[in-house]
């Protein structure tokens, strides 16, 4: 091929290329065609996703609230747990002591026949300083000032006392609570004001949710052992006892024997009690 040959041909086909260029371009598929971005939508997109995000962020501090007081609960409920374990095991080494004094007396040689049998001694209400009382008592109250049957039940952790329409109420910036009283033998109200000492949650046995209610402080007397003690206030007149006395009353100043009741009547001190255990 000759040299002008050459140039005509490459001549020819750089016209073509340059004519044919626009057509083909305007043969491509839309999808490859880059447009210019709607800014606009693109932030409104972001306004939704940090809207998003704030909702997020408040539902994790309520769930981050509610483990906080569930915590709470479940260290409440393993401290009164531990308490539990810590009364019965008392409960069972005084139980040992007095087995094992019985056995004592068991083992000692009986009297002969030429000897009279001695008189049987009296009951005997107090053992080793300890007030006996019976599954059923009356407790003297002060404030205000009146006896009422109470059932001893061991089970329980805190005392309990009837309060009818309790409303509570502040007084100089302290929380108080206002009740009436009513003593079921003879239908007479009382009412009480007394200063919270603090709130519990009571879990109710029939349902799953819980109750609070104030815990109040109150001189209480059965036999001769006087002393104060934390009483949670609830409506009990469904109850057959407006008073419930707990281990805070029982632990380390009295021994319940279930099969006795009233064998300890309370003994009204002249004045109120003054600290736990005086007698």
């Amino acid at each position: 091929m000759s040299l002008n040959s050459f140039w005509m041909a490459r001549t020819l086909r750089t016209v073509a290329l340059f004519f044919l260029t626009p057509l083909l371009s305007a043969c491509l598929p839309e999808y490859l065609l880059v447009e210019q971005p709607d800014w606009q939508q693109l932030q409104q997109r972001v306004q939704q996703q940090q809207q998003q995000l704030d909702r997020l962020q408040d539902e994790l501090g309520q769930t981050q609230q509610t483990l906080r007081a569930a915590h709470l609960e479940v260290n409440e409920g393993l401290r009164e747990l531990d308490e539990r374990q810590r009364d019965q095991l008392q409960r069972q080494m005084q139980w040992e002591d007095q087995v094992r004094a019985l056995r004592i007396v068991a083992a000692e040689p009986k009297a002969t026949a030429s000897r009279p049998a001695p008189a049987p001694p009296a009951p005997l209400r107090v053992a080793r300083d300890k007030q006996v009382v019976g599954a059923i008592e009356h407790v003297y109250l002060a404030p205000p000032g009146v006896v009422l049957p109470a059932r001893i039940d061991t089970g329980a952790t805190t005392s309990s006392l009837d309060a009818r329409n309790l409303e509570i109420f502040e007084r100089n910036g302290a929380p108080w609570v206002r009740f009436m009283l009513v003593n079921p033998e003879n239908n007479k109200e009382t009412l009480l004001e007394s200063r919270v000492v603090r709130f519990v949650r009571i879990l109710q046995s029939n349902t799953d949710d819980s109750e609070r209610r104030p815990v109040v402080e109150l001189g209480v007397t059965i036999g001769k052992v006087n002393q104060n003690a934390e009483f949670t206030l609830s409506d009990r007149s469904h109850m057959d006892f407006p008073v419930l006395i707990g281990r805070n009353v029982l632990l380390d100043m009295m021994l319940v024997d279930v099969s006795e009741e009233n064998i300890a009547p309370p003994h009204q001190p002249a004045k109120p009690a003054i600290g736990k255990g005086s007698k």
